[in-house]
């Protein structure tokens, strides 16, 4: 109903010319095209009586992109729509080449709610999944039944809250020569900033974490000369480590 509602004129705001148009169609028009719909049914599954959660599917088999759906793997129910119908978190799903479930490609991959209190921030997030792309971590998958019921996980933001949700601390030790590679310009370097720092720790950060939404890594960075002090490691243009 909703394709032949927006028609090969499909226009930019479909919702709205979507939903303006099947209340204009006529209640004889309403009802053939519900019977074209329990007829689909039928013929995918012999009823038109199938739970949403039967075919309405997340499923993650590997780390691609583009991910081959199979009915015959394991997969999780999920409750959410589109969000064309007004769903947050949304999930929108489909069939594919070889299945007769629906699986979800489109819609909130990740989902947070953030309180700023007098006492600090307070989140709670979710993500689609796992936040690791290989199928041997154990972060592959570890928040799918979350995602999939709407939990919602606390996620530590102080260093007692991070302290107390790590699984395993480390510090990362580079040395500021490794920066030499940026362009030759006046831009702030310090231990929060570089890309490199941030590339490098990026993997392993999220590994050694607790399955929670988020985690924190120390990055200590080591001068070559031994009278440099930290305070100018802390903040220093790109140009003067030149001269380390």
């Amino acid at each position: 109903m909703w394709d032949e509602a927006l028609g090969k004129d499909r226009p930019t705001n479909d919702e709205e010319v979507g939903y303006a148009r099947m209340t204009a169609f006529t209640p004889d028009r309403k009802l053939a095209m519900l019977d074209r719909a329990i007829s689909k049914l039928h013929g995918l599954y012999g009823t038109w009586r199938v739970p949403w959660g039967e075919i309405n599917r997340f499923q993650r088999n590997d780390g691609a992109i583009v991910q081959s759906f199979d009915d015959k793997k394991p997969s999780l129910a999920v409750p959410f729509p589109s969000a064309r119908w007004g769903t947050l978190a949304a999930f929108e799903a489909s069939t594919y080449p070889g299945t007769t479930k629906r699986y979800g490609t489109k819609g909130n991959s990740f989902i947070a709610v953030v309180e700023f209190t007098p006492q600090g921030p307070r989140a709670f997030a979710v993500t689609a999944g796992g936040v690791n792309g290989d199928p041997a971590s154990a972060h592959f998958l570890d928040q799918g039944k979350d995602y999939a019921a709407g939990k919602l996980n606390p996620v530590p933001f102080t260093d007692a809250e991070v302290a107390e949700a790590a699984v395993e601390t480390y510090h990362q030790v580079m040395s500021l020569t490794s920066y030499r590679a940026a362009p030759p310009r006046d831009t702030t370097v310090g231990p929060q900033s570089p890309a490199l720092a941030f590339a490098s720790l990026a993997s392993s950060r999220r590994e050694r974490r607790s399955g929670r939404p988020f985690g924190l890594a120390k990055l200590t960075l080591r001068c070559r000369c031994p009278e440099k002090t930290k305070a100018a490691a802390r903040t220093m243009p790109a140009a003067a480590l030149e001269k380390l």
